[in-house]
């Protein structure tokens, strides 16, 4: 019984706090909206080390693979290092417009994430009352 009313209250205080913390949540998507490190700019006097190293990874990764065929897994990860080893040795001007498409924005992640933050915290609100309604009647 008091892990219904414990529960009830938390998933209420939650839901509330989820739906009033406008300011929060936009300080925290402002936060999450910052470049850390821009990664083709960091790579860029190690691209074909880098490209010959994956592309060398992916040829030992095939061969394990063909031998070792009861490891699927190995069948996702040598053709995805051998492509990504040949883009960066071979196909650098191919890289940076991939990269450029890569970096743009496909949706705003503010509006997205702020009419699902609405939704759960009005699904909280309304699971936490219905557990609160059901640990009264239980009683």
């Amino acid at each position: 019984m008091l892990f219904l009313i414990v529960s009830g209250i938390v998933a209420l205080a939650a839901g509330i706090l989820i739906l009033t913390a406008d300011l929060l949540f936009f300080e925290f998507c402002s936060v999450m909206d910052k470049m850390v490190v821009d990664v083709d700019q960091v790579l860029r006097p190690f691209q074909t080390i880098v490209g010959w190293t994956l592309i060398g990874a992916g040829v030992i990764l095939a061969l394990v693979a063909f031998r070792y065929t009861e490891y699927w897994q190995m069948q996702v990860v040598w053709p995805l290092a051998l492509a990504f080893g040949v883009l960066f040795a071979l196909l650098p001007e191919l890289l940076d417009r991939l990269s450029g498409y890569a970096n743009r924005v496909v949706f705003d992640t503010k509006e997205k994430l702020q009419g699902f933050c609405k939704f759960v915290g009005s699904f909280l609100v309304l699971a936490g009352a219905y557990i609160l309604l059901t640990a009264y009647l239980i009683r």
